[in-house]
């Protein structure tokens, strides 16, 4: 598991969440999406949508195919899901 701040841009909030290294990050911004519906009350439809997560620090966007495992990304790190 991995600790790391998600700034989600659709509530202008940044969370934590502790995230599994192996799971595709396209994965990941769904389970992402559907825990902020519920700390908010309210739903979120994403399923025309197409998330990406952003490294201010490394200046990347991350491929959603891709895992945090193989992307090198690790705890304390900051991304942005767009």
């Amino acid at each position: 598991m991995t600790e790391l701040e998600i700034y989600v841009m659709a509530v202008g909030e940044k969370l934590n969440f502790q995230l599994d290294r192996r799971t595709p990050l396209n994965l990941l911004a769904d389970e992402i999406v559907a825990m902020v519906g519920q700390k908010e009350r309210c739903e979120i439809n994403i399923e025309n949508e197409t998330l990406i997560f952003y490294s201010k620090k490394r200046h990347t966007i991350f491929n959603g195919k891709k895992t945090l495992e193989e992307l090198d990304i690790s705890s304390g790190e900051t991304l942005y899901l767009i």
